[in-house]
């Protein structure tokens, strides 16, 4: 009898330990800025609907001059993997999505553009939903 109620014991504590982990994960990573603060310094660009299985959408004819960050804005819990940025140059870039790797549903999450020209045209973005439900999420520059 003792070793089963040891058993269930250790069930339980690994079970706790698993469910607090991936508690902490999300709230270390949770970097995303209130939107209801920021809403007046974005400017909406396009969104895509994504599963859990993912894929990648792709915003055309940007034409934004001098855009210092991209932001995006999920309806649900969801990560991205990539962001590929088009400038006006020709060069494409591949930004740093560290951050985005679980965004929580309503915050916004910023995107810095590297270098000082930001002409930007075309964003191609692939993520994914966190549970079964199709995710939106927002693609927003800051000028």
């Amino acid at each position: 009898m003792r070793a089963i109620l040891a058993g269930l014991a250790g069930a339980l504590l690994l079970a706790a330990v698993a469910t607090d982990a991936s508690a902490d994960r999300r709230d270390r990573i949770d970097r995303g800025l209130d939107w209801n603060r920021t809403r007046g310094d974005w400017v909406q660009l396009g969104h895509g609907s994504f599963s859990y299985r993912g894929g990648s959408r792709t915003v055309d004819s940007i034409r934004g001059r001098d855009i210092r960050a991209l932001g995006l804005r999920p309806d649900a819990d969801a990560s991205c993997s990539q962001i590929l940025v088009r400038f006006a140059n020709g060069n494409r870039v591949s930004l740093d999505v560290g951050n985005l790797d679980f965004m929580r549903a309503g915050k916004l999450y910023r995107v810095d553009l590297p270098g000082n020209r930001r002409d930007v045209l075309r964003v191609a973005y692939t993520c994914r939903a966190e549970d079964d439900r199709i995710v939106d999420i927002e693609l927003y520059v800051n000028r």
